[in-house]
């Protein structure tokens, strides 16, 4: 997103985007995107691609989306199964090495899914959650990032890389204080309108209410 955003304000360039998602609720960015399609109707393309209507993407529609010119950059990001899937038909479509850019994560050591309770109960906070207009309640330590404590709870909590790089885990905080840790998937305007990174982000307010789009 980042990458795009600075492309349409700051080059000449056209981008096209092959944006793939398990149904049109999940689009993360979708009002940005709406938006930048309308400041560039001739400079940004975007082809959604969403699994509950059509599946899992494939090496056929890959190679009809992602056709390159010869001086274009492709950059790909997402989980690596997809990743390696788009790379692979640029490459039978005869790509440079040197012009595709793949953001790859790191696997985190131990079970990421485990959060670590060391914090005293008198140390939690109350974190209430608004997801798919559902609202829940969980507790959280002080220094545990805010996705670590809703995943440890069976929250349904959307994520990806959590890195602070993709943007997937984004949340807008609607009530108390945070303090808002490392990521770059953050656009400044985001900042501005509340949000943080749900992955980074940890408590620094008796409680916190936030709200995934």
């Amino acid at each position: 997103m980042s990458i795009a955003k600075y492309a349409l304000a700051h080059q000449q360039c056209s981008v096209e985007l092959f944006y793939a998602n398990r149904d049109r609720e999940s689009v993360i960015f979708a009002g940005v995107l709406s938006d930048l399609a309308r400041r560039h109707p001739d400079r940004l393309r975007i082809s959604h691609w969403l699994e509950s209507e059509r599946g899992m993407p494939d090496a056929a529609a890959v190679d009809e989306l992602c056709g390159l010119d010869d001086d274009d950059e492709a950059f790909i990001c997402g989980p690596a199964p997809f990743m390696d899937l788009v790379e692979a038909a640029l490459r039978r479509r005869g790509t440079p090495h040197s012009r595709i850019h793949v953001e790859r994560y790191v696997s985190l050591e131990g079970d990421p899914f485990t959060l670590d309770r060391t914090d005293s109960d008198d140390a939690s906070v109350d974190v209430r959650v608004s997801i798919d207009g559902e609202t829940t309640s969980v507790a959280c330590g002080r220094s545990t990032p805010i996705l670590d404590a809703l995943l440890s709870h069976g929250v349904d909590a959307p994520y990806s890389c959590r890195e602070g790089d993709c943007g997937s885990c984004m949340a807008r905080l609607v009530d108390g204080e945070v303090i808002p840790g490392d990521g770059v998937a953050l656009e400044p305007e985001d900042i501005d309108d509340g949000y943080i990174l749900t992955c980074q982000a940890t408590p620094s307010s008796g409680s916190l209410a936030i709200e995934f789009d």
